[in-house]
Parts: C-alpha cells; sequence; structure tokens
C-alpha cells in the first residue's frame, strides 16, 4: 500500500490544552498567558531534525537552526515538502513553552496530539510522557487513531520533544 505524503500534526497541530491557555505567537518560543482560558495552538516553526539521538529530548540541549543539523521546519505541512523528499526513518520536532506565572493552584497542563499515522513518543522537559504506535526495533503504526491527550503535569515552561517514526512507503 503507498502512503501519501502528510503532515506530522496536520492542519490542527498540537494543541496545549492547559485546562486552559490563551495566545500563542507564531516564533520560537510559544508564549503563554492568561492559564485557565483555553488552548494555545502550536503552529509555526519548529526546530527539527532527522535522524535519532535519545539525549535531543534533553531540554538543555542546543538546538539553534544551523548548530549540529538542526533546522526550522513547520509541523503542519509533511517534511518530504520542506527539502526532505523521500526521507524515512526517524526525525524529531522540538518547541520551546515558556508560561507566565499566573495563578495559584497552577493548572494542569496537557498536549493534545490528533491525527498522527506515525508511530511517535511525546517527551516533556526530557521525560517521555506518553506516545502512539511502537518505534522500531519491532514498529507498529496505528492509522486512523483517535486523538490522544498527555498530561504534562502543573503549569511551567518547558520543552516539548515529538520523536517520530515514518516507514517507507510499501507498493
Amino acid at each position: 500500500m503507498l502512503r501519501r505524503a502528510r503532515p506530522l500534526f496536520r492542519q490542527t497541530l498540537i494543541a496545549l490544552a492547559a485546562v486552559g491557555l490563551a495566545v500563542a505567537q507564531k516564533q520560537l518560543p510559544v508564549q503563554v498567558h492568561g492559564l485557565g482560558s483555553g488552548t494555545v495552538l502550536l503552529d509555526g516553526l519548529w526546530q527539527f531534525h532527522p535522524g535519532d539521538n535519545p539525549a535531543w529530548a534533553s531540554p538543555e540541549l542546543d538546538v539553534s537552526t544551523g548548530h549540529n543539523g538542526w533546522e526550522e521546519l513547520t509541523a503542519d505541512q509533511p517534511w518530504g515538502l520542506q527539502g526532505h523528499y523521500n526521507y524515512t526513518g526517524f526525525a524529531w520536532y522540538r518547541r520551546e513553552i515558556r508560561v507566565s506565572a499566573g495563578q495559584e493552584p497552577q493548572p494542569e497542563l496537557a498536549l493534545l496530539m490528533q491525527n498522527v499515522d506515525d508511530a511517535y513518543e511525546v517527551y516533556w522537559n526530557g521525560a517521555l510522557v506518553g506516545g502512539s504506535g511502537k518505534l522500531p526495533p519491532n514498529p507498529l503504526l496505528y492509522f486512523d487513531q483517535p486523538d490522544q491527550i498527555y498530561p504534562l503535569g502543573p503549569s511551567r515552561s518547558g520543552v516539548l520533544a515529538v520523536r517520530v517514526w515514518m516507514p517507507a512507503p510499501t507498493s
């Protein structure tokens, strides 16, 4: 079965559902203000790196554009349309999220992942918080999976990293 090129997160991308967040800016990092008032769409540019290295989940890692192979891509278009035509295998997306100090007690943050057909893992501040499917060496993909919500804990700033594996197309 031949798979068509698709974006990692589709048009809806990822929404950080805090028990409410509001206002996002289309730049790195995402600034979050007004906790308790809704969701934030994590659109715009993400740091991207093809390949795989578990250290890339670390929040201390320097992922500046041009540094050690990191570049900027959007997550709402396939990486194949952004300079990585026919690339399959592992890749990482990263985004810094800055949450303004706000109300007490701090609301819980959660990540909503929508329409992802590839196997992936989600890391928040270097810790694995969830994923879908299984990554190699024994891969398992779920197509047309329901939306997934991953709790991130009390609201605080951090680094969101998504490790993705896309298999080679089959005919």
